[in-house]
């Protein structure tokens, strides 16, 4: 389709005279300023009493100056409407997407800013209309997002009919706490929204990242420069457990409900994380979480993902990490060939207290053991297991390969035999090199635990997986930057 064709036009100025130019803004500038000085200077000592007078008066003041401060920001957008420059990409962006026909020039669409105020904007309205001639009209069900797009507000970051700024900050609440906490944490800010406007404005956050993850990510876009280009970097994965609800098919019961299926689930959880010469972890280098609800291939595609993207395959060596699952080591090989990592560079890792755990239920196992025997030998063979001794403490466990509970003894033991290289500590001390996962498991703990796991708490797959992602971006430390990526259109999101 011909840009010239699909070009975007100002909306007509009918009622309200819309503001164009700088000094039209200066203008409203002025009014806001007014506003807000005559909500200042009405207020005197005499409202201050005590504190709780002081609490009141103070979230009533940010909250008319936050309203104040609505009124130029719906001004800006409307004024926006005019910039040649702005229309221009618009006009392109309609060009990217076959089949959308202009249906309104002004129509009428009511957003909510950041300081909780709704105003009316008035922007091109545009329906994805089939080309083909049709004998009849064939009856469809509109999709979950309808089936129209504004294009300017598209490209200022409006969706789900609020600013980008409100969006950032009710999907941060959720990704934080539940969503009786986020309503309640906006209604002091004066931002009034229902709980179903709530999750609506977090999943679709959520789902953006989903997407961006998906198209950008996972595809590995490199970086011109390699952000961790002759450093250490520590990978690792794990698994943690949330409960799934599936909602059961056939008739209602008595109560109205279907019922559903609470089963237990486990997302796969990944960090990538940066270190220092002592093998600390570096608190300005590069760190990212992720986590889904898909399977071990797919964790371990998105872990590839990033560490294209930043790069990863110029690193000086990877320390990989994990608690010594099969699933995650027989993927280590595929997962350099997919970065173009050598792995002769890779030094893998098992958790040395999932090591000290092994070994405790070994001597669990052996029942002619008193309570002192039992801990004289877990601390001989946990020494061995520190000192990278791994044959020796091998050696100490075949003495008890008889008896009662012989054969459970031998295949805890087998667990040594099959992660022997990735035991020596030793070795790994003095390479500087961690020697446990506890990063992977504080990611699990705060990423999944403390967030969607819980009595009484149960989970669409779906919801999981985008509160899982804003979780990640959250602790990750890169929200704006996150924000900034998904909010432009998705066609823009290549060149991101």
């Amino acid at each position: 389709m011909n840009i010239t064709s699909t070009r975007l036009h100002p909306v007509p100025t009918t009622g309200e005279r819309f503001l164009v130019g700088n000094a039209d803004l200066r203008v409203a500038v002025e009014e806001c300023l007014g506003q807000i000085r005559e909500q200042l200077v009405s207020k005197t000592c005499a409202d201050l009493l005590d504190g709780g007078q002081l609490l009141d008066l103070e979230r009533a003041l940010h909250q008319e100056v936050g309203r104040c401060l609505d009124h130029f920001v719906a001004r800006l957008v409307q004024a926006a409407h005019f910039d040649e420059q702005l229309l221009e990409l618009a006009s392109e962006l309609v060009a990217q997407r076959p089949g959308l026909r202009m249906q309104d020039r002004s129509q009428t669409v009511t957003v909510t800013l950041l300081g909780g105020s709704r105003v009316v904007i008035v922007s091109p309205y545009m329906l994805y209309r089939s080309t083909e001639k049709k004998r009849g009209r064939k009856k469809t069900k509109r999709g979950k997002s309808g089936n129209g797009l504004y294009p300017i507000l598209e490209l200022l970051g409006i969706r789900e009919r609020v600013t980008p700024a409100l969006a950032s900050s009710v999907a941060r609440q959720m990704a934080l706490g539940s969503v009786s906490q986020t309503q309640d944490n906006l209604a002091d800010l004066g931002i009034r929204l229902d709980r179903k406007k709530l999750r609506s404005i977090a999943l679709s956050v959520g789902q953006r990242g989903l997407a961006f993850r998906s198209r950008v990510i996972v595809a590995g876009v490199r970086p011109r420069e390699s952000l961790v280009k002759g450093r250490t970097i520590v990978v690792g994965t794990d698994g943690g457990r949330l409960r799934t609800r599936v909602q059961k098919k056939g008739r209602k019961k008595a109560s109205g409900h279907h019922g559903f299926v609470a089963d237990w689930r486990e997302p796969k959880v990944l960090v990538i994380y940066e270190v220092d010469k002592k093998g600390r972890k570096k608190k300005d280098g590069y760190q990212r979480y992720d986590a889904t609800m898909e399977n071990c291939d797919a964790i371990f595609a998105l872990m590839a993902g990033h560490l294209r993207t930043i790069g990863a395959e110029k690193a000086a060596r990877w320390a990989f990490v994990g608690d010594g699952a099969l699933w995650i080591w027989e993927r280590v090989q595929q997962l350099c060939d997919d970065v173009g990592f050598d792995k002769h560079k890779v030094v893998e890792i098992v958790d040395f207290y999932h090591a000290k755990e092994r070994l405790h239920e070994f001597a669990k196992e052996v029942k002619s053991w008193t309570k002192g025997q039992r801990e004289t030998w877990f601390r001989k063979a946990t020494k061995l297991l520190h000192g990278g001794q791994i044959e020796a403490m091998l050696a100490l466990c075949a003495e008890h390969y008889r008896g009662c509970n012989s054969k459970k003894r031998r295949k805890l033991a087998e667990y040594f035999v099959t992660n022997m290289e990735r035991m020596r500590y030793h070795l790994f001390r003095r390479r500087k090199l961690p020697m446990g996962s506890g990063a992977v498991e504080s990611c699990v703990r705060r990423l999944v635990n403390l967030r969607l796991k819980g009595n009484g708490i149960f989970w669409t797959v779906d919801s999981a997986e985008a509160v899982l992602q804003l979780r990640a971006q959250l602790l990750s430390g890169r929200w704006d930057q996150f924000m900034k990526e998904i909010l432009g259109p998705v066609d823009h999101w290549e060149t991101a």
